[in-house]
């Protein structure tokens, strides 16, 4: 999202996101699996980038147990609740200024993580 000096409305949410996977990711090395990233990211798409009104979270992100598959639908529940109420005030209502406030290069983990590390990149 870097045009500028405009700031993410979204990068607080974000980074806390990133940070709530890094912890995940230290007991559970599977977070980086492709699996997991697709499974992540389309939960990303259907309920912020794209949203589909009859979406719900899944149980199962191809993490290797069900504890490890509740914090990260967990993690995402909590970005996803913050950042939904926030789209018209934030000027994010097309689907294209969602996805550059998600896949901003500027916002990392205090891990040094980015978004594409956890969700891939989607053009």
């Amino acid at each position: 999202m870097t045009k500028g000096a405009q700031v993410n409305p979204i990068g607080n949410e974000l980074s806390q996101l990133l940070n709530s996977l890094d912890k995940i990711g230290k007991i559970n090395e599977e977070i980086g699996d492709t699996d997991v990233r697709e499974k992540m990211s389309k939960a990303i798409h259907r309920t912020f980038i794209e949203p589909v009104g009859s979406y719900e979270l899944p149980d199962e992100f191809g993490m290797f147990s069900d504890e490890a598959n509740r914090l990260v639908k967990s993690a995402l529940e909590s970005f996803i609740n913050s950042v939904i109420p926030k789209i018209g005030s934030a000027g994010l209502a097309s689907e294209s200024e969602r996805m550059d406030a998600f896949q901003d290069d500027d916002i990392e983990s205090s891990e040094g993580m980015y978004y594409d590390d956890y969700f891939g990149y989607a053009g």
